[in-house]
């Protein structure tokens, strides 16, 4: 049966009433996925778009939340529910999802403060201004006295930031290895240690370039 290669539908547009999976001359099924399905995103993350940056699974996680939280919105922004009551149902939705597999990713202090950004944003949305409000202050004075009442909130409902959760899960994973047996295949890539040293950069000897018929001049003044 021959492989299927799935391609994510921003990388390739495909022409109307034209096929979405075709083969190539190696024998490899391609096939484009839609917008809507749940492996663009990993399509994403394997291409070489992808992997260049690494902001996108934090993006595609922010995106998620803020998505949940748009759908739960008619509870989130109730009046009638107590503010506390709220918050712990946005932890209990929103930031799981924003922070899933928090644990595996390498720790940046600008993706930390970014998910604190969008954390506080929510948050804001849910608790509201303050009461009696000055609007004719300037914007970052109301934002100062804004943020002051979510802390109050936060700290009230007892939730964790974004940012404290991923660090949380970050250093649990780091615990749970540390308490594997020595037999784990973890420990012993992380107990391995390469002898000797190596010079930085490509070798002046490859195995192409022995095996060549022809070989370069200054392989061959190397050999000799």
């Amino acid at each position: 049966m021959p492989s299927v290669t799935s391609i994510p539908f921003s990388s390739v547009q495909p022409v109307k009433h034209e096929k979405t999976s075709s083969y190539t001359t190696a024998g490899v099924n391609l096939k484009v996925l839609p917008r809507d399905g749940g492996l663009k995103w990993l399509g994403s993350m394997l291409t070489s778009y992808g992997s260049k940056l690494q902001n996108v699974d934090l993006q595609y996680h922010l995106q998620q939340a803020s998505k949940i939280f748009h759908m739960n919105r008619w509870i989130l922004q109730n009046r009638n529910v107590s503010i506390t009551k709220r918050l712990r149902y946005f932890e209990s939705v929103v930031s799981s999802v924003a922070c899933f597999a928090g644990g595996h990713r390498t720790i940046y202090n600008r993706q930390l403060e970014r998910l604190d950004t969008h954390f506080r944003k929510l948050c804001k949305s849910i608790v509201g201004p303050p009461p009696g409000t000055d609007w004719t202050l300037e914007w970052q004075e109301i934002l100062h006295q804004w943020n002051a009442r979510v802390n109050i909130f936060i700290d009230r409902a007892n939730i964790k930031t974004w940012s404290r959760i991923c660090c949380f899960n970050y250093w649990r994973l780091a615990q749970h290895v540390a308490m594997l047996s020595q037999e784990r295949w973890v420990r012993r890539i992380l107990r391995w240690c390469p002898a000797g040293t190596y010079r930085i950069g490509r070798h002046a000897l490859t195995c192409r370039d022995v095996t060549t018929p022809h070989p370069p001049p200054h392989v061959l003044r190397s050999i000799k």
